[in-house]
């Protein structure tokens, strides 16, 4: 799958993205860590992804990475990819 074909509210079976920007991570209101990424797809295209809780702090700028079962969900306007409850990131 590619940026381009994701859209609100949209289960993603599998992107592969390379991480250009990773920044700090935080908890969140509901005690949660997050962390926010920047990522590209193969045809260059960008998506702005997340990590949560042990997902946080293993992954650096330019990894390579695949989301499985993950989704897409916008906000303030801008779409974000992350695994689902029960998906995975993991380097490639």
């Amino acid at each position: 799958m590619l940026v381009k074909d994701l859209k609100d509210n949209m289960p993603v079976d599998e992107i592969r993205l390379e991480i250009t920007k990773i920044r700090e991570s935080r908890i969140v209101g509901t005690g949660h860590k997050m962390q926010n990424f920047l990522g590209i797809d193969e045809s260059g295209e960008e998506v702005d992804g997340i990590l949560w809780n042990d997902e946080c702090d293993k992954f650096h700028q330019g990894d390579n990475v695949v989301i499985n079962s993950g989704f897409a969900k916008a906000f303030n306007g801008k779409l974000q990819v992350s695994p689902s409850k029960y998906g995975t990131i993991k380097l490639i």
